[in-house]
């Protein structure tokens, strides 16, 4: 399966997603392969436990084609269990565009390929802008997997839940699942989760990383049973 993470809005954890939806991944299959195409801000390919390959799709202000041909060829002929691909904030609408203009998910398709698109709500003042983001993507795209980042506050509008906003109920035919990325203390839990993504670290790595303490590696632990947990019940 090919797992595809979009969302128009920056730094509301899109990389975070696409390491921890990755990690999972290899802890299920042998051969998983992992793309940034995040022109502005290529971190995900920073990890380098992962072995992110990075195509750049920008070419200065302007969607570099050729080299969303080249990840398009990747994704087709490349032997692997499973493939995620992060893409950045700036080049969500053009590579949106390529996608539904050149039927990329339904060429995918015929090659036997599954395609899943991911995409990050984020609690807090950016929680409108990336429930946008989910709307634009389900006028094109099916099988859509949602993430609630409830870092900077829950997924809520007007006291309801996201499962019972007019979003989700306009586009629950086409939502494949929900994860939920707690909000959890941020003195002991938060500050860990910052630690590990300041320096890219994967979960395995954190186990032999000096700079966490006996709890630290706890509580990362107890997230990464959570998230991995979630997502059992859906790959």
């Amino acid at each position: 399966m090919i797992h595809l993470i979009l969302q128009g809005k920056g730094g509301v954890g899109k990389t975070f997603v696409s390491s921890m939806l990755t990690q999972y991944l290899q802890s299920k299959y042998e051969n998983v392969i992992a793309f940034d195409t995040d022109s502005v801000n290529p971190t995900f390919s920073q990890y380098k436990a992962l072995n992110v390959r990075r195509i750049d799709l920008m070419d200065g202000s302007k969607i570099n084609e050729r080299n969303l041909d080249t990840l398009v060829e990747a994704l087709l002929t490349e032997e692997a269990d499973a493939m995620v691909v992060d893409n950045g904030a700036s080049s969500f609408v053009p590579f949106s565009n390529y996608l539904i203009e050149n039927e990329v998910v339904e060429m995918l398709k015929e090659a036997g390929q599954d395609v899943m698109v991911h995409t990050v709500l984020e609690g807090g003042q950016g929680m409108n802008d990336t429930l946008q983001g989910l709307n634009v993507l389900a006028k094109h795209f099916n099988n859509i997997f949602v993430w609630q980042n409830q870092y900077f506050g829950t997924i809520s509008y007007d006291g309801k839940s996201f499962e019972e906003t007019k979003v989700y109920k306009n586009n629950s035919a086409k939502i494949f699942g929900v994860a939920v990325i707690g909000d959890r203390s941020k003195d002991t839990f938060g500050k860990d989760i910052e630690l590990m993504l300041k320096h890219k670290l994967s979960f395995d790595e954190i186990k032999e990383d000096s700079r966490f303490q006996l709890m630290a590696k706890q509580r990362i632990n107890i997230f990464k049973k959570d998230i991995f947990g979630q997502l059992a019940n859906f790959f």
